[in-house]
């Protein structure tokens, strides 16, 4: 269509952007949130679920304690009241657009998102806009935790250096390409035990767990679930 329309009116310049060359507005960047916490929806008239163009959510008049930013659109439907919390949902690599939200410079930043390959490369892009930025339930103990549970990811994501990323992420990271637990392995964060998974993150959101040093699950052998801290070094 571009071309036909480069044609068309004669321009000569390789451009691609179909909006460009017909004189079209581009649709806006939409991003879905929900806001977790009855205070904060006060001040937006109530609403709790919000999906607008990221320059108008930026206006919002709230001011977040926590933010947990998740991948999958219906875990992050789930996901109970936090006071103070807001979620943001389904962004994949837009995720670096986040950066235009004034409401994000202050609170603490939580990203859960699936471990796999690709995952940790939105991890990695995420937190260059947002250094403050740490992950949830991404971490080895995680993982192999629940191993019955695993699916094979469509394809590897290409290795290139992730300098934003953990050492302990990284550890992960380079193991999932290298194929130490299977070819291609990848676990989806809704296949996680809900209630425990939950009772992690509302943790590391309230900040009664130290996220930096990578918050996970383990199962013992009773099945039962329980929250561990990944140690560095």
């Amino acid at each position: 269509m571009a071309g036909l329309l480069r044609s068309l009116r004669g321009v000569t310049v390789d451009d691609t952007d179909f909006h460009a060359l017909s004189g079209l507005r581009k649709p806006a960047h939409r991003v879905r949130i929900r806001l977790l916490c009855p205070v904060l929806r006060e001040r937006v008239g109530g609403l709790c679920d919000i999906e607008a163009p990221i320059a108008e959510l930026a206006t919002l008049p709230i001011e977040p304690k926590a933010v947990v930013i998740v991948e999958n659109l219906e875990t992050g439907m789930a996901l109970p009241d936090v006071p103070g919390t807001v979620a943001i949902m389904r962004l994949g690599n837009a995720v670096s657009a986040l950066h235009v939200l004034r409401w994000l410079r202050g609170p603490q930043i939580v990203y859960w998102g699936d471990i796999d390959t690709h995952g940790f490369a939105i991890l990695d892009r995420a937190r260059r806009v947002m250094p403050q930025l740490r992950s949830v339930l991404m971490d080895e103990a995680t993982l192999v935790s629940h191993r019955p549970l695993w699916v094979e990811e469509s394809s590897l994501c290409p290795n290139v250096p992730f300098d934003e990323l953990t050492a302990e992420e990284r550890r992960v990271y380079d193991n999932l390409r290298a194929g130490s637990w299977g070819q291609r392995v990848r676990l989806e964060q809704e296949r996680l035990y809900w209630a425990t998974s939950i009772e992690t993150l509302v943790h590391a959101l309230e900040g009664r767990t130290n996220v930096e040093e990578g918050v996970g699950l383990s199962v013992s052998p009773n099945g039962l679930c329980r929250a561990v801290q990944s140690t560095d070094g």
